[in-house]
């Protein structure tokens, strides 16, 4: 856990030692080392009711490597848990064991603030339940149940949860960060105030010796960042947060990609709504990949993407109708000239453009 976090998590209980000068020195605990709890494996025999429950002690940790999922995390939720951790979701708990049979249920909690817009949409769509922490908090969890009974195989129960969590997408990580000196710095200021009864040097003199150079930095227990001069919990969660600059790229990349075929789709709703001069609202077929593309998509409604979305759709059902109707007398993939297309069952091509099209609902 970085000095930041142990903050935000214990802003009116840090850990403060008081020396025979009593000279304040702000701590922060020594990670908890995660003993490995994954010993079984899946096989194509192990059940539900082998699996034992784990340590329920390890609520809303803040992990720090991929490989630490192992330790904490039973084995039917390991794939999916990983599949969260690999979409930048943060995951808060969960449980899928032999205790679970009897609420016919196990379960992964994800930290709902922490989603994105389009990720919130995807949970709701789950039936799952956004639920307030327990002890009065405010903070909202959403509870992804996933069906388990007695003879319930792990390796069905690990697909069904893997299912659900690849429904969801990639998103920016916003539940990890790194801290600064200058952080560290107004988090000091804060617990000031709190221990008013404190000899305010102390304080003063804390942040001095945090400006010494190289203290800073060799304090830091997990990954020191020398470009950002940023402390953070290891270099994984560094390397994700350079993934949101890519995520922007990406989802640029992507708009402009379809921007051609939706551009029919919103004239075609702006003339519905009786505008003429839909040039100068949206830009033009030439200027909307370049001067016009923040004009052009900030008119770009759900409606516009779900109707080029059916278009797909609507292409793909006809693909199929055309190959039930000539596979008897051609092969897949065989060009039919009567219709002029290649018949084939395959409609993977499809697929991938109504999935990356779905990225751009808002």
């Amino acid at each position: 856990m970085t000095l930041e976090n142990n903050f935000m998590e214990n802003p009116g209980n840090p850990k403060i030692n008081i020396t025979f000068k009593e000279k304040p020195e702000i701590k922060i605990p020594k990670k908890d080392s995660l003993e490995i709890l994954i010993t079984q494996k899946i096989t194509d025999t192990l059940k539900i009711e082998n699996i034992n429950p784990l340590n329920r002690d390890k609520f809303n940790v803040i992990l720090q490597k991929r490989e630490d999922i192992k330790r904490i995390v039973e084995l039917p939720l390991l794939e999916a848990c990983e599949l969260f951790w690999d979409k930048n979701i943060k995951t808060v708990e969960s449980s899928a064991n032999k205790e679970n049979i009897q609420s016919g249920h196990g379960w992964i909690l994800l930290d709902w603030e922490s989603l994105s817009d389009e990720n919130k949409q995807i949970a709701q769509s789950q039936n799952g339940l956004v639920r307030k922490a327990h002890g009065g908090s405010e903070t909202l969890f959403y509870d992804l149940e996933i069906p388990m009974s007695k003879d319930m195989l792990v390796k069905d129960i690990s697909k069904s949860a893997a299912e659900l969590a690849n429904k969801f997408q990639k998103q920016k990580i916003t539940w990890a960060s790194g801290i600064t000196l200058e952080k560290r710095i107004a988090q000091i200021e804060k617990q000031r105030l709190i221990y008013k009864k404190s000899d305010p040097e102390s304080f003063n003199r804390e942040i001095e010796r945090l400006k010494q150079p190289g203290v800073f930095e060799s304090e830091c227990e997990g990954y020191f960042d020398t470009k950002t001069q940023a402390c953070w919990d290891s270099e994984e969660l560094f390397k994700k947060s350079l993934e949101n600059s890519e995520l922007v790229i990406e989802n640029k990349e992507l708009k402009n990609k379809y921007s051609q075929e939706l551009i029919d789709f919103v004239w075609k709703r702006l003339e519905q709504e009786g505008i003429t001069n839909a040039d100068d609202i949206i830009g033009t077929r030439k200027t909307i990949e370049n001067e016009d593309f923040d004009k052009f998509w900030n008119s770009v409604k759900n409606e516009d993407v779900k109707n080029l979305v059916a278009s797909y759709e609507q292409s793909k059902k006809q693909q199929l109708q055309d190959f039930e109707k000539y596979q008897g007398k051609y092969n897949e993939g065989d060009f039919v000239s009567e219709i002029g297309v290649m018949i084939s069952q395959d409609t993977s091509w499809w697929d991938n453009k109504i999935n990356k099209l779905n990225l751009l609902l808002k």
